[in-house]
């Protein structure tokens, strides 16, 4: 194990700044914790959010130092629950929706694929360690303090305004069942591998336009060539299972099961 720290004795103000910031954060997580265990009273939704967002921002600036940091999947991963925490503090449904489902399955891919490679002899980090697990981890302590929040965005009422199933007229009830299945899909692999996509197509420009439908269905999983390249989608797929399908209950019930 090599215990680094991602920056030196010759690091600028910011880093250092932005160091201490990581450092406070995740101070702020720790009393978060004890306020949690301690208290019978739940913490706001937004209170707990823009703690997370803050400590991930802070750790995705000090990546962004290093040279050629976009060129690590784990980076964009990263950015993505940043955004989510960032941008959902209030549980904004439509946003949650979209964002939620490749956010926490892609969170569990990267941490599932860097512990393979550790255990294939890979030397590895505290520091690095932490930056894999530490959007895992806040991912379900954020289903277990904001379960509410997100169970209203996964299922709303058929009939809500602001749900996105209202903007149909025609066959409302089959529409709302296919939207749900759509979500259903977006969250347990979907919308990870989309952005699998968009990463190779940003850093692979030659490649961008050569799609590999195969990724899309089940040949990753049934035809193995490499146990590094299954992992992500299967981990994504595991996530669904044990957590993310929770979410998805009957649209008249107020309640769904906490994980």
């Amino acid at each position: 194990m090599v215990w680094a720290w991602p920056f030196d004795a010759d690091a600028d103000l910011a880093l250092v700044a932005c160091s201490l910031a990581v450092l406070l954060s995740l101070l702020a997580l720790v009393l978060l914790v004890v306020q949690e265990l301690s208290s019978p009273q739940s913490l706001p939704l937004h209170f707990t959010r823009r703690i997370f967002a803050a400590h991930l921002f802070a750790c995705l600036f000090l990546e962004l130092r290093k040279a050629m940091a976009w060129s690590d999947f784990a980076i964009w991963t990263l950015a993505l629950h940043t955004l989510f925490f960032g941008l959902c503090e209030r549980g904004q449904p439509l946003l949650t929706r979209v964002l939620h489902g490749p956010s926490f399955g892609g969170s569990h891919a990267v941490l599932v694929i860097y512990l393979f490679t550790v255990l294939t002899g890979e030397a590895w980090s505290l520091w690095g360690w932490w930056l894999h697990s530490a959007p895992c981890i806040l991912h379900w302590a954020d289903g277990m303090l904001n379960f509410r929040a997100l169970l209203k965005a996964y299922s709303p009422p058929m009939h809500s305004k602001n749900s996105w199933e209202s903007a149909a007229h025609f066959g409302p009830a089959l529409y709302f069942a296919a939207s749900r299945m759509a979500l259903r899909a977006w969250s347990a692999g979907v919308g990870y591998v989309l952005l699998e996509k968009i990463f190779r197509a940003a850093t692979q420009p030659a490649q961008a336009f050569e799609w590999d439908w195969s990724d899309w269905s089940l040949h990753k999983l049934l035809q193995v060539t490499d146990v590094k390249e299954v992992l992500p989608l299967a981990s994504t797929i595991m996530a669904y299972t044990a957590f993310t399908h929770r979410l998805f209950v009957t649209p008249e019930s107020s309640e769904g099961k906490r994980p």
